[in-house]
């Protein structure tokens, strides 16, 4: 995949980065990248994918619809081009992905999280399903747990980054999960970091603020200067591939684009990136389940929108629209 190709992957991705304080020149450095590393490997390992989403809202008592679209349409690429899939959720999310999947007619797994205490007994167990082949765990808009002095250290071996750290950050914060506007919701998540450490699969992290799984591979002082409350709220744990993006449905769906433009898959990608089909999938799946705009706080679908991030279903029939163009403009015969 040629730098040129993923640039014009990540000015899609990075439209209106701005409002998130991400949109630095080192980070799309880092997230270019790692968008082109990403995708390639994919492709060239082909690995079973295990899919990781949810970001509770406690405020709203429901999950946000940034995370579950991305991954669903993600899980729905990978699956139709022969990769071994699975989601994993919470109970109650578990059910929408569920929905959400059999609404589409796909036939794949999601499986709920175990007790954490047994979490690396049940991982030995669960790889099984992927007939031991190498695992990648794609997370998707997922809150990870905020620095420590530790972390920092480890980070950048400066003492006085910890001093900063220790001013800005009480104590109460870390190691714990965090909204974007610094809420603590770490009992309302599975401790997904947990098995990650212990999984020794490789991981490819979607975020967008700063405060989810993957974001501790950018430097915790640039999230703490850059985003707002990004001092306290800032993900500690890092991801071997990070992909930022303005919201992290956009960054699934350009992991969807780049694996099929490596393969030539166009015709798969334009099945699925329509987005009057994807907008109905969801406000179908809406009227039997909650899901709300993270931003906001209210319900994502509200009459004929379907709101995420704060933004109407048309800006992301756009992302849709341009990312679908983008592949097209550049087809070549299937390689996978």
């Amino acid at each position: 995949m040629s730098n040129a190709w993923a640039d014009s992957m990540l000015n899609v991705l990075w439209r209106d980065l701005s409002r998130r304080g991400l949109e630095d020149p080192s980070v799309r450095r880092q997230c270019r990248a790692d968008y082109v590393a990403a995708c390639e490997y994919l492709v060239r390992e082909r690995p079973g994918i295990g899919l990781i989403t949810g970001f509770y809202i406690p405020t709203a008592n429901c999950w946000e619809s940034d995370g579950p679209p991305g991954a669903i349409f993600l899980g729905r690429c990978l699956s139709r081009l022969g990769y071994p899939v699975c989601f994993y959720a919470e109970f109650d999310l578990a059910d929408i992905l569920r929905y959400a999947l059999a609404l589409c007619g796909e036939a794949v797994p999601v499986v709920t999280y175990p007790p954490a205490e047994t979490c690396a007994a049940w991982w030995q167990q669960e790889r099984r399903r992927f007939n031991d082949r190498e695992v990648c765990l794609v997370v998707i808009e997922r809150p990870g747990p905020a620095h420590t002095p530790d972390s920092v250290l480890a980070q950048c071996g400066d003492e006085r980054r910890i001093r900063d750290f220790l001013a800005m950050v009480p104590a109460s914060n870390w190691d714990r999960l965090h909204t974007m506007s610094g809420q603590d919701v770490t009992e309302y998540h599975w401790p997904v970091h947990h098995w990650l450490e212990k999984s020794q699969a490789r991981v490819l992290a979607i975020g967008d603020g700063g405060n989810e799984i993957g974001m501790g591979k950018l430097l915790w002082d640039g999230i703490a200067r850059n985003v707002f409350h990004g001092a306290r709220i800032a993900c500690r744990i890092p991801a071997d591939w990070l992909i930022v993006s303005s919201v992290s449905n956009w960054g699934a769906y350009a992991v969807a684009t780049g694996i099929c433009h490596l393969c030539g898959a166009t015709q798969i990608l334009a099945d699925l990136a329509q987005p009057d089909l994807e907008k109905q999938l969801w406000q179908e799946v809406c009227q039997r389940y909650c899901l709300c705009d993270g931003v906001t706080g209210q319900p994502a679908c509200r009459g004929e929108d379907f709101s995420i991030d704060g933004q109407p279903w048309q800006v992301h029939a756009s992302v849709l629209e341009a990312i679908i163009s983008a592949l097209r403009a550049d087809h070549h015969p299937s390689s996978c």
